[in-house]
Parts: C-alpha cells; structure tokens; sequence
C-alpha cells in the first residue's frame, strides 16, 4: 500500500512539475518571439525570466473580488480547466516507455481535452455575471468549436493510416526514411499535407496564445484572460492556455513529426528530450504564425472555418480512405 502511496505522489509531482516548466518555457518563448510585445513593457531585462516577475505582480494585485462571485462559481471553470490540463499533461507520452499514465488512446484523450476546452470561456463569462464577459465568452467558445472541430477532423486520416489510436503505434508508422534521407514522417508524405495544414493553421487561431490579447483586441474581441475574475486567477488562466498550446503541440509531434524518434539514431536514453525539443520547437512556429496573421473579424474567422477548413477535413478524410482503400496503404483501423 506504501508503495502505492509513493508511485501515486511521485507521478503527481511529475506532472505538476512539468506543467510549472511548461508555463516558464512557453511563456518566455511567448515573449521572446515578438518584438512588439517587448517596447516599453515591464522591467526585467533578461526576457525568459520574464513570466516569473508577472506572476510575482499578479499575485501582488490580488484584491480580491466581489464575495459572491470567487466564493459560488466564478473560480469553478478556471480550476476545472486547470484539472483537465493537469491530468493532460500525464497522460502526454514523453516516449515509448516514460509517462505517467499508461494508457493505449492517450490520443484519443487529449484530443478530448481540446474538446472540453471549448466550454469553460462560456462558463466563465456567465459566472462573471456581466453581459460583456457573457458575450465575450461566447464568441470565444463558437470560434473555438469551430477550429477544433477542423482540428480533431484533420487527425482521422493519419489514424486510419498508422492502424489506431495509441500513440506507440502512430510513431512507430512513421520510422524509416524516404530516398536515403529525408524521414519517413507524416509530415514529410504528401497524402497527410492538407491534414498537416488544417491541423496548424486550426490549433494557430484556436491555441496560439497571443500574449495579452493582444490579437483579440485587435479585433475587438476579448481575450480569455478578461474572463478571470481576479488577477491571481488570471494568471491561472494564462498557465492553461500555455498548457493547451503544449498539449496541441506534442499532438502535432506525435501525429506528424515522427514522436521521439529520429530516423537512423539509438535515442535510449534521451528521447524524452528529443521529444520535448520538438514540442516546443513547434510551438514557436505556432506563435510565430499567430502573431503574423492579419487582424481579421470574428466573422472572417468564422468563414475560413465553416466555409474552408471544415470542408477539406471531410473531403480529405473520404479521399484518404479512397487512397488508403484501393492501394492498400497503411495498417488500417484495429
């Protein structure tokens, strides 16, 4: 019972502690890849050093909120969101042998923890109680079912590819390498590109955690971090976007780019790190694209999902399994 006891704490501390390094990392990434974002704002010098002193002013404003509020509903979806994350991050596979969470559709719930998150910007916007945080969260929560709608679509053609769900057997359909030297990754084989392009450009607008709302305002929409109802939960809003980022991130890893594994190279020992590499590695490029795409309206927005990214999920899915169908490409579903 003891060793239970001990496995169960040891996993929880895991989590936790690569959760806090996720939010320093993306964060620091977060402020370091945008010059804009760094003019005249805030004192530290050393930017990655950066998320530490915001959470040190944060916590410093905290004041406290109306009584009614923080002590019936108004933390209940920040705090919810924050658990889905945190059981996310131990369910992630860091390699064929280390998680914290041993489970064959470790794909299958992630993607549901994307999923759920389109809920809570809603249900934080009601519990505030006012109707431009209603408001607010609603536009949010309709774009973002759309674009994970696109997004979780845009993952069936490599599942009926690689044969299921399990993320052992994603990555290991992706070893090898094509004409000598370019790896045989999904990405790298052009039946998965539209999947590939749906699947980036949806997780940039859904989860590209553009600093301060700074996009969002841009086009008159509220960020999710306006939901929070006091600083300090503010700032454990700002730590789960980070950790929705992270998440679709290693899905992209794990979906496209091969997992921990690198063609013709024994990583026995260090492919949590390679893995961990190419997470955050994607996750700049997923910042980089959000912030460099133009200021559009919510309902541009709205019509490059419903009207663009949508429709060539299901298409792409029928001619992938047309493909996979008549050549007798991949595993097939189990």
């Amino acid at each position: 019972m003891s060793a239970a006891i001990a496995s169960a704490i040891s996993r929880a501390f895991l989590t936790v502690a690569v959760l806090a390094a996720n939010a320093f990392l993306m964060a620091s990434l977060s402020r370091v890849s945008s010059r804009a974002d760094r003019a005249g704002y805030g004192r530290v010098r050393f930017e990655p050093l950066r998320p530490v002193w915001e959470g040190i002013r944060l916590a410093g404003k905290e004041q406290g909120a109306p009584w009614g509020i923080v002590r019936g509903v108004g933390a209940v979806p920040v705090l919810a969101a924050l658990f889905l994350v945190l059981v996310a991050f131990g369910v992630v596979p860091y390699s064929a042998t280390l998680r914290v969470v041993r489970t064959d559709t470790a794909v299958i719930y992630l993607l549901g923890v994307l999923v759920m998150s389109v809920l809570w910007p809603f249900l934080a916007g009601w519990a505030n109680g006012d109707s431009l945080a209603i408001v607010t969260g609603m536009r949010i929560t309709a774009r973002r079912t759309m674009f994970v709608s696109a997004l979780v679509l845009s993952v069936v053609p490599v599942v009926m590819y690689a044969g299921g769900f399990d993320s052992t057997v994603i990555v290991s359909a992706q070893s090898g390498v094509w004409l000598r030297v370019v790896p045989r990754w999904f990405a790298t084989f052009p039946m998965f590109w539209p999947s590939l392009a749906v699947f980036t450009s949806a997780s940039a607008v859904a989860y590209g955690a553009s600093p301060n709302g700074a996009f969002e305002r841009s086009v008159g929409l509220g960020d999710e971090s306006s939901l929070a109802p006091t600083p300090l939960l503010c700032g454990v809003q700002r730590l789960v976007e980070h950790a929705y980022l992270f998440i679709v991130s290693a899905l992209t890893v794990i979906l496209f780019f091969g997992g921990w594994t690198v063609p013709r190279v024994s990583l026995a020992g260090v492919a949590p790190l390679v893995f961990l590499v190419k997470v955050y590695a994607w996750a700049t490029v997923v910042m980089w694209v959000r912030r460099r795409l133009p200021a559009l309206r919510q309902s541009d927005l709205m019509a490059l999902g419903w009207r663009w990214l949508v429709p060539l999920s299901f298409v792409w899915i029928v001619v992938c399994a047309l493909l996979t169908g008549l050549f007798d490409l991949g595993q097939g579903v189990s």
